[in-house]
This record gives C-alpha cells, sequence and structure tokens, in this order.
C-alpha cells in the first residue's frame, strides 16, 4: 500500500510554516536587542557564554508570543528576522554616506525612508567598522597602541603626539579584515592563507614569533619617532590627519586601514612565498 507523500515528511506541517512579522513584531524585537546588548555585540563582556545567550532568546520568544496566524516564534526564526534588519539598516546607511560624499557641497540629502531605520541606529558604532581579524592582523594592528603605552609610563615631551597615536591605534583596533586580503601583504593576511610551514618562517631567530617581533620592532620605531624634532614628515601627518577628519566614520576607518596597508607593505616587504626578506633585525 502506497503511503501518501505528506505523511513521509518528519513532524508536523504546521510547526514548519514560516512565522509572518509584522511592524509591531520587529520593533519589539529591536527594542529587546538593543536593552540586551550580548545577543549581537561581541564586545559584551557576556557576550560568549551561551547559557545566557539562550535565555535571553528564550524570554524573546515569551514576549513576541505568537504571529498573526498563532504560529509560535523559534530561536531561528529571531536570528534570521535579526540579520534582516541588520543588513536593511546598513543598505540604507551606505546609501546616506554615498550621497554625503557625492552632495558633500550641496544641501542635497538622502532621507532613509525605511520604517526602522533610527530604531536601529544603536548598532552604528558597532558594525559600521567590524570585520574578521586575523591574530596577524590584531598584531599589526595594535603595534601603534602598545607602543603607546609603553610610551606613557616613561617621560614623554610629545604629549599631544602620544595622544594622537593612543587615539588612531584605538581606532584601528575596530577596523575590519580587507576585502581582498591578496592585496593586503603577508601581515595582514588571513590564518587559513598562511600555511604553517610559511608561519614557522616567521618565527626570529631569539624565538620570538612574527606578532611579538612586530611589536618589538614597530614599539622601538615609535618611541625614536616621538623624540625626532618636528620635520617635513610631522607636517605631512597634520594633513594626513586634516583629511581624515573630513570624511564620514566608516569612510575614515576604510582609509586608515589603507593606509596601514600600504605602509607594512612597504616596511615589511615579502617574497613570492609570504617570507619577510627583510625589516626584522637578525
Amino acid at each position: 500500500m502506497a503511503v501518501p507523500y505528506c505523511s513521509q515528511l518528519p513532524g508536523n506541517v504546521e510547526s514548519r510554516r514560516k512565522v509572518k512579522w509584522d511592524t509591531g513584531k520587529e520593533s519589539l524585537l529591536i527594542d529587546f536587542f538593543q536593552d540586551n546588548r550580548l545577543l549581537w555585540n561581541d564586545t559584551d563582556p557576556d557576550y560568549f557564554r551561551q547559557d545566557m545567550r539562550s535565555e535571553r532568546l528564550s524570554e524573546l520568544r515569551q514576549f513576541l508570543g505568537v504571529d498573526s496566524q498563532g504560529i509560535p516564534f523559534r530561536e531561528e526564526d529571531i536570528k534570521t528576522k535579526w540579520k534582516v534588519l541588520r543588513g536593511s539598516y546598513y543598505r540604507e546607511l551606505r546609501k546616506q554616506d554615498q550621497c554625503k560624499e557625492l552632495w558633500s557641497d550641496s544641501n542635497k540629502q538622502y532621507i532613509p525612508r525605511w520604517v526602522h531605520f533610527d530604531k536601529m541606529c544603536f548598532i552604528r558604532n558597532a558594525y559600521c567598522t567590524r570585520g574578521n581579524i586575523s591574530s596577524l592582523q590584531r598584531a599589526s594592528l595594535s603595534v601603534v597602541t602598545n607602543a603607546a603605552l609603553q610610551l606613557s609610563t616613561s617621560d614623554n615631551e610629545n604629549g599631544d603626539a602620544l595622544a594622537a597615536c593612543e587615539q588612531i591605534a584605538s581606532d584601528s583596533h575596530t577596523i575590519g579584515a580587507p576585502s581582498d586580503p591578496s592585496n593586503s601583504g603577508c601581515l595582514l593576511m588571513s590564518s587559513s592563507q598562511v600555511p604553517h610551514a610559511r608561519k614557522r618562517r616567521l618565527i626570529g631567530a631569539a624565538g620570538h614569533s612574527g606578532p611579538d617581533m612586530l611589536h618589538h620592532v614597530a614599539g622601538k620605531d615609535l618611541h625614536s619617532r616621538l623624540q625626532l624634532p618636528h620635520d617635513a614628515n610631522d607636517a605631512f601627518g597634520v594633513h594626513v590627519a586634516l583629511m581624515l577628519k573630513s570624511l564620514p566614520p566608516r569612510q575614515c576607518d576604510l582609509v586608515k586601514m589603507d593606509i596601514l596597508k600600504v605602509f607594512f607593505k612597504h616596511k615589511y616587504p615579502c617574497n613570492d612565498d609570504g617570507e619577510v626578506t627583510d625589516g626584522f633585525p637578525a
């Protein structure tokens, strides 16, 4: 006897029906995520506590209840909807930034018509520069920060220069991974792009790994630079800083990332095998 196709499907067909989101339910979800940053912000101290995240999602499920069809919301539905809302917000944000760049000298502006744009503005700072940063990228981007912290414990006559370095370094920590890693140089390649054999070649003669050696070399270089009198390079740096201030925040971070990429590409050049050819002390 043939078994009907519908009876062969696992589970209840009703439970697999998609929930329908309306503007009210979406607003409730956004408000809940705004009050519970651990659900979306990886800088929250409880972000990696799966038990707390599951507990909050369970609370949100009960808070949302059922949709207009009487179907209860699941965790998968909530996570999917949050990604959709987040993507919609950043599409509108990109349009707004592009309009500012194209019509910077006029009064024209792009006004987002998406109903939730204003409510979603709380994620702007957390996501506009977010990216996947490998261990080598984190090492290269944190060089200036560590060097500045070391200098802050010693006598430093150039206090303004130190403060500027600390500010630039803190901003650089939030910069995401480059869109095209092939143009980034060996110091900005992801871990998956660097074979283990090549990683071992980055070990220094004194037993320091590539990132540790970067901290050592760049720290000494920054310290010596701050002790020098102001010259043409200082004037150029001030000029670059003024140009960066004229850019939107997200565009400014991208430009700073490109500057770091070009600097490390010339400071520590690599051959075709990804080996550092010079720049490290013997």
